[in-house]
């Protein structure tokens, strides 16, 4: 299963949290998914699943923070995320600037300050749930058990790790949907250290027409290329 570390640099650190937050949530729930358990989904979350499964393309702002158990005041990242056809890019403008690209199996990383792109490789049965915002229910009901929670206009759904793996790396998550459109409005994770990370989504466009172009690192010619997973080509 592809893990990426939260203790690198700071830019590292609220940038991939930003990302696998929603996708290594996913990743983790398919690595660790029992092949016998049967997805017996209730009538709302059916029909939730089939609002997330409907959005091909999306266009939002996000704000992300990291509370740590050691320190007082949150760590907050702001930008914006967009996805198409298996491909997301997530552009961080504050506290400092910063890209992820999600695509074709890699997740890569800019640091434009560093001059350095980042490369993790993420296995194919994997590549198109981590490229996606909106996890699937169908695929976290088979590690997690789902608790609904109805809230004028939206879906809150509560997920309790299955296994003793999911159990390790976190203590539990909160999935809020929007009721009617489907997407994902906030999300949070609380791990085993009590550190808390949420993302809240503002301005979303659903199905919104995007230039392929646009989902795209623009890097300069120089720019050095690393692969902390080692080159497994």
């Amino acid at each position: 299963m592809m893990r990426l570390s939260m203790h690198g640099s700071h830019h590292a650190s609220l940038l991939l949290a930003a990302c696998s937050v929603l996708a290594a949530l996913t990743l983790t729930a398919a690595a660790a998914e029992v092949p016998s358990t049967d997805v017996d989904l209730s009538p709302t979350l059916r029909a939730a699943d089939e609002r997330l499964a409907a959005v091909h393309s999306l266009r939002a702002s996000f704000e992300q923070e990291k509370r740590i158990a050691l320190l007082k005041r949150p760590l907050t990242s702001r930008g914006t995320v967009s996805m198409q056809n298996g491909k997301v890019l997530w552009q961080t403008e504050s506290p400092r600037p910063s890209s992820m690209l999600v695509d074709d199996g890699e997740i890569r990383m800019y640091d434009p300050e560093a001059g350095r792109v980042e490369v993790y490789r993420v296995e194919e049965r994997f590549s198109d749930m981590a490229a996606s915002p909106v996890p699937r229910l169908d695929v976290l009901a088979k590690s997690f058990e789902i608790e609904e929670v109805e809230e004028p206009g939206a879906l809150v759904l509560r997920l309790a790790p299955r296994t003793d793996l999911l159990r390790d790396q976190l203590a539990e998550a909160t999935l809020s949907l929007d009721a009617e459109l489907g997407y994902v409005k906030e999300i949070e994770i609380v791990d085993q250290d009590g550190d808390r990370t949420t993302i809240r989504f503002t301005h979303v466009e659903v199905n919104p027409e995007l230039d392929p172009g646009a989902l795209t690192l623009d890097v300069p010619p120089d720019t050095e290329v690393v692969m902390p997973q080692g080159d497994a080509s």
